[in-house]
């Protein structure tokens, strides 16, 4: 569409070394975009991944908007890590937002809101993925409408807002309760499953019990059966066998060690309710 791409607000390496291949520009804080800004104003930003908060002295060096794009339905799923929090919550109609930047987080108007369906197997990698796939469509739109000048916005209902903050974890640090539904430990292990392209700062999803230093791997499994896990093969040594409570099919495949150790697994939690 003929646009030229001024400068780049690089946040790691490979961004940078895309920036440096393209012949674009490159800054690596807030405060050096400021400054760059100053002495060669643009049209246009377009925040995408972005973990910078973009203060008033830059929004005001721009002359037609800057414009965020965010992996969730907003004014739902504001703030951090939308996919997890969404996978948690068992959602399965889902969506992106690209949305003008305001003097808030998250707020902004809504310019392009798109639909992703969110499927049972999907973890935060592939949701991910999803995600950038329908934000690229999200993207063109977006254009489109700023080269015609028919860009068509709305304000959020924020009295609908949901927001997640950087700082919040999920309930019990992500360990597993063979006493919850396998619907539930099925959706904790797929939100804390980020794949190895994306740190993990949320959290890992772990197993109570006496497996110390271990967390489940990517293809913890579950079935929609009325069945609930064998109590003689979930004891601990020193304990009585437990009375099973779960309802749901819990096969575990995978366990991987925190010391870089894998191991692969016969199904170990399965059998019928009593």
């Amino acid at each position: 569409m003929g646009h030229v791409i001024g400068a780049a607000l690089c946040a790691d390496g490979v961004f940078r070394d895309w920036a440096v291949r393209s012949n674009i520009p490159s800054v690596a804080s807030v405060e050096e975009l400021s400054s760059f800004l100053k002495e060669a104003p643009v049209d246009l930003i377009f925040s995408v991944a972005n973990p910078f908060i973009l203060p008033a002295d830059v929004l005001g060096r721009v002359r037609r908007g800057a414009f965020n794009y965010h992996d969730g339905p907003l004014p739902r799923y504001a703030g951090t890590r939308a996919t997890s929090w969404a996978l948690l919550a068992q959602e399965t109609d889902y969506a992106i937002t690209w949305h003008r930047i305001d003097d808030g987080v998250d707020t902004g108007d809504i310019v392009v809101q798109r639909q992703v369906l969110i499927a049972p197997i999907d973890t935060t990698l592939t949701l991910n993925l999803k995600c950038y796939e329908v934000a690229i469509e999200g993207f063109r739109e977006l254009l489109t409408g700023l080269a015609k000048g028919g860009l068509t916005t709305y304000s959020q209902a924020l009295m609908s807002r949901s927001c997640f903050p950087r700082r919040r974890r999920p309930d019990a640090a992500g360990c597993l309760r063979w006493d919850r539904p396998a619907q539930d430990l099925s959706a904790m292990t797929r939100a804390l499953n980020f794949g190895p392209y994306h740190p993990n700062s949320l959290g890992l999803s772990k197993p109570r019990g006496k497996i110390d230093h271990a967390r489940l791997g990517p293809r913890f499994e579950w079935g929609g059966h009325s069945c609930s896990f064998n109590s003689r093969q979930s004891r601990n040594d020193d304990e009585q066998p437990r009375k099973p409570r779960c309802s749901g099919t819990h096969v575990i495949k995978s366990l991987e060690w925190f010391a870089n150790k894998h191991a692969e697994l016969h199904p170990v939690f399965t059998g019928h309710p009593r």
